[in-house]
């Protein structure tokens, strides 16, 4: 039981940066199934300057694609220069916003980089905007601790699995963010 339980706190305490990453990144095609990323199919737009440029473009992007409840999603070091920018509203439940009231995301699993790959740098990034992101789980299986000792080695596997789907309402849009921009969060 002490195993189980261990495995299964394990498991909930990654599971949502992995579902993050594959939502973000996919698969690679040696990994398993080479499955892309729900945002590796996402509609770019022209570059930002700065985040609250980036941010103008994403919203009006939502609002003329006539999506409701679409979320802005970044890597959590770009809260900082969200902050900076002073864009975001603490809601109830930590829950962070922008002044219109979209939600807004900064994922562990997520890795910055554009839907065909385009890799991060030390200025630039990507930031994506969606609709709603439905997520379906199944049960966590472990299999009984008992059938997985290996009595030759006296070793034993366990491992835990939940198995998700999820799909992204009315589409994805990306938007490649200069971060350290100097007016960002100058007051004049």
């Amino acid at each position: 039981d002490e195993v189980e339980q261990k495995v299964r706190t394990r498991m909930a305490l990654r599971e949502q940066r992995a579902v993050e990453r594959r939502l973000w990144q996919g698969e690679p095609a040696g990994g398993i199934g080479g499955i892309p990323g729900l945002f590796r199919g996402a509609t770019t737009l022209t570059a930002a300057g700065c985040i609250t440029e980036a941010v103008e473009v994403l919203e009006q992007q939502l609002a003329d694609a006539g999506v409701v409840g679409g979320i802005i999603h970044a890597r959590p070091g770009m809260a900082a220069h969200f902050a900076q920018a002073h864009i975001l509203e603490r809601g109830t439940n930590r829950r962070l916003s922008t002044m219109l009231g979209t939600p807004v995301v900064f994922g562990q699993g997520y890795d910055g980089t554009g839907p065909a790959g385009q890799a991060t740098s030390t200025n630039d990034e990507y930031i994506y905007a969606s609709g709603r992101i439905m997520i379906w789980q199944s049960d966590v299986q472990v299999p009984p601790p008992r059938e997985t000792f290996d009595r030759a080695l006296n070793q034993q596997m366990v491992l835990a699995e939940r198995i998700y789907a999820v799909s992204v309402e009315c589409g994805v849009w990306a938007i490649q963010v200069t971060r350290n921009c100097a007016t960002t969060g100058v007051t004049t």
